[in-house]
Order: C-alpha cells, then sequence, then structure tokens
C-alpha cells in the first residue's frame, strides 16, 4: 500500500512539472522567475558581435508598460517595447534591438500593481573587425622598427609574425602603449631582430578588438641588418675656406653620408655623399671662417648608423 501511494505522488510530482513547462511557451527554457522582472538578454556586461541584439525579458506581474531608456548622443530615449498585461518581450518569439558600436548603459523599467520597477544592464557593441591601412618597411631592409597604422575603436592586442627560410613562425606580443590616436591609431614599435640579422624574412601584423575580431595585415619581405655602418677613418684637408673630406667607410648597404655643424646657429644635416668608391666617401665643401664641430653620420639602407663629431677651424 505504501508502494503505492509512494508512485501516486512521484505520477502527481511529474506531471505537475511537465504543465508548469507548457506554460512557459514553447522557446525551450523554462522560467522560474526570481524577480518582478526577469532579463535574459541582453546579458549584464557581455560584448556583441553583432549590432542586432536579442531583447529576452519576462514579468512576474502583468505590466502596463515594459520600456527602456538609453543615451542616445545628449539626450535620453525611451524606447517601449509592449503596454497592457505585458508578460513578456522576446521569450514566446524572437525580438531583436538594433545598437550601434559602442557602450550601453540602459535601464529597463516596468510599472504593475506592485508599482514601478527598475533595473539597469550595460553591454558592449563591437562589429567590426580591425582594418590595418599600413604598415612599415613595406619592402627593403628592416633593422628592428616597425610602423602600423589601422583603424579599431577597441583594440586589446597586437602581435607581429616572423617567418624565416625555414619555415618557422615566431610571434611577439607588442604593447598598446606604443601607439597613438587620432584618426587612426599610429604605432611605433621596436622589435630585436638579432636571430635573424643578414637573413630575408616574413612579416606580418595581427590585430584582435574587444569582441575577438581580427584583423591580419599583408606579408611583406624583408632584409633584416641590424649591424650599423662602421666608419673607419675621417681625413681632413683645408685650403682656405674649401675642406675635403676622405672618410672610409665598411658597410654592404651603404646609403648616405651625412653632417650637421654644431657651431651654426641655424645648422641643418646635409648630405654629404650618397655612394661610396671602393669603400670611400671623396667630396669638397666650404665652411665660413672660425671653428666648425661636425657631426659626421653614416647611414645604411636598414635605417641603421653611425656619427663620429670632427672639430676643426677656418683660420
Amino acid at each position: 500500500m505504501k508502494k503505492l501511494i509512494l508512485v501516486a505522488m512521484i505520477i502527481l510530482l511529474v506531471g505537475t512539472v511537465f504543465a508548469f513547462s507548457m506554460s512557459q511557451g514553447l522557446s525551450g527554457k523554462i522560467v522560474m522567475p526570481s524577480n518582478r522582472v526577469n532579463i535574459y538578454s541582453p546579458e549584464n556586461g557581455a560584448i556583441y558581435q553583432e549590432r542586432r541584439i536579442p531583447f529576452n525579458i519576462t514579468t512576474l506581474y502583468p505590466s502596463e508598460k515594459l520600456s527602456y531608456i538609453y543615451e542616445d548622443g545628449n539626450r535620453e530615449t525611451e524606447k517601449i517595447l509592449c503596454r497592457k498585461d505585458c508578460t513578456e518581450y522576446g521569450f514566446e518569439r524572437i525580438r531583436n534591438k538594433y545598437f550601434r558600436d559602442g557602450f550601453y548603459n540602459i535601464t529597463f523599467k516596468s510599472k504593475d500593481e506592485k508599482g514601478f520597477f527598475e533595473k539597469n544592464v550595460w553591454f558592449f557593441v563591437d562589429s567590426k573587425e580591425p582594418i590595418i591601412r599600413k604598415t612599415e618597411p613595406r619592402r627593403g631592409f628592416a633593422n628592428g622598427n616597425f610602423f602600423l597604422d589601422f583603424d579599431e575603436a577597441n583594440p586589446v592586442n597586437i602581435s607581429i609574425f616572423f617567418q624565416g627560410k625555414n619555415e618557422t613562425i615566431t610571434s611577439k606580443t607588442l604593447n598598446l602603449s606604443n601607439c597613438d590616436l587620432n584618426r587612426y591609431y599610429e604605432c611605433n614599435f621596436f622589435v630585436n631582430l638579432t636571430e635573424f640579422n643578414g637573413k630575408e624574412i616574413n612579416y606580418w601584423f595581427r590585430v584582435e578588438d574587444i569582441s575577438g575580431k581580427v584583423g591580419i595585415s599583408k606579408i611583406n619581405k624583408v632584409s633584416v641588418d641590424i649591424t650599423p655602418p662602421k666608419i673607419n677613418n675621417v681625413s681632413l684637408s683645408i685650403d682656405k675656406r674649401r675642406v675635403e673630406f676622405i672618410i672610409n667607410i665598411s658597410e654592404e648597404n651603404f646609403k648616405e653620408v651625412k653632417i650637421k655643424d654644431g657651431n651654426e646657429i641655424r645648422t641643418q644635416e646635409t648630405t654629404l655623399c650618397r655612394k661610396l668608391e671602393n669603400g670611400i666617401c671623396e667630396v669638397k665643401r666650404s665652411f665660413r671662417y672660425g671653428n666648425h664641430e661636425l657631426k659626421i653620420t653614416a647611414f645604411d639602407e636598414a635605417g641603421n648608423s653611425k656619427s663620429v663629431v670632427y672639430n676643426f677651424t677656418i683660420p
């Protein structure tokens, strides 16, 4: 007899649960209301990759008006979801609301037989992939200095990837503090390329935003040169105001030699020579009378440089 009573109680309990489930609609969710207003979506603190945000809300008591308020520009905007005996919005069938990219802190409001109810929900919308606009160097040589220009409102991670002839790919995470935001992000990075010195590599950038979307740059092929030119000797011959320079330089990827006079009030760096003859830069220049403190700098194609200071006097 006791067993029959137990079986009957189990059957009654299962029937009650089934009836309650059916009463909640066909959405697949069993709602156990813990509040006067239950907000299943948008989720508090969520980051959405799409601008169409699903709304799914239920009320414990029939609401005269269910709405939400958010800031649209410099003014508050109220959107009414439903009126009169409103017990759900987006629960029985899918309901979406459109939001532009950005941060939102919205307030849901309901008026029912118990009075007024308010609840805040904040979320973030980021629907656009990062766009990489420019990278440098694009070709030629690299010495570890890289430039990146990209368009993205909410970047969280920047990485650079390298691939040598052995097909092995290595990567380094870069610091966002090296980027300045004007209209777009402009970044200057230095990466130690010692392991690739004298070799040809492919490199590319990867930018990730707050929602997990990724932008990848084009692949650039460059030759790595981190070794500065070597100035072996500097010889000067002075004839009145005319000075003849004979500078011995060791550099496979030579670009130019520039000079800057530290004793001139309005001094500018000027080019002395752009090619070497058997490792020699030989050229003549005229100078004012008096003392001169000349900074001589040799550059290579990768942007490496080496400087020496030479003092002389035009009597």
